[in-house]
């Protein structure tokens, strides 16, 4: 089964972002791994043909989901940019 390498990097803006929570679900979003973004935010997978789908929990924004294919062994490169969270108005 051929297998390529997928490196997700989490970024707010032009920041990485370190601690963002990234889950990997399957084709039929049944869950597969888990992973915390390093310093650099980077999170490295190797996975095989098919379809897939991040959720990514960052400490410092809102929820990002994204979806992709893996269709052969050629590396993929995927950013995750995460949208700030709304500040709460003042009181």
């Amino acid at each position: 089964m051929e297998r390529a390498a997928v490196r997700i990097r989490v970024m707010q803006g032009d920041r990485d972002v370190e601690g963002a929570y990234v889950r990997l679900l399957d084709a039929a979003d049944e869950f597969v791994a888990e992973y915390r973004s390093r310093i650099n935010g980077l999170i490295l997978f190797v996975l095989p043909q098919g379809a897939w789908r991040l959720i990514c929990l960052a400490p410092v924004g809102k929820r990002v989901e994204r979806s992709f294919t893996v269709a052969g062994q050629e590396p993929l490169d995927i950013t995750l940019q995460v949208p700030a969270q709304a500040s709460p108005p003042a009181a």
